[in-house]
């Protein structure tokens, strides 16, 4: 989903506004963190205090550790990957 999203001819603006749609209506734990990371990719002033809000709402024991590891994941990519999933942030807009 990220890689067709962030392969496509959208501009961040507007990834950003999809993603923190995305992101903010999904309770879905599996899905939320991939869109909270594409979001966080394009617009991490917004999206990082966002997800930090998002984690504080979790309340089931172990959910909360498992939505951070899926959202690294999500943005940085795991040992299958080469390189990041998510846009890489741009020192400029932290």
């Amino acid at each position: 989903m990220i890689n067709i999203v962030q392969g496509s001819s959208l501009d961040d603006s507007t990834i950003a506004i999809l993603a923190a749609q995305k992101a903010k209506a999904t309770k879905n734990l599996t899905t939320a963190p991939m869109w909270f990371a594409m979001w966080t990719g394009v617009d991490p002033v917004v999206a990082i205090p966002a997800i930090a809000a998002r984690l504080a709402e979790i309340k089931a024991d172990g959910n909360e550790t498992l939505f951070a590891m899926r959202f690294i994941t999500a943005l940085v990519g795991g040992r299958r990957e080469a390189a990041a999933r998510a846009k890489p942030i741009e020192r400029s807009s932290i």
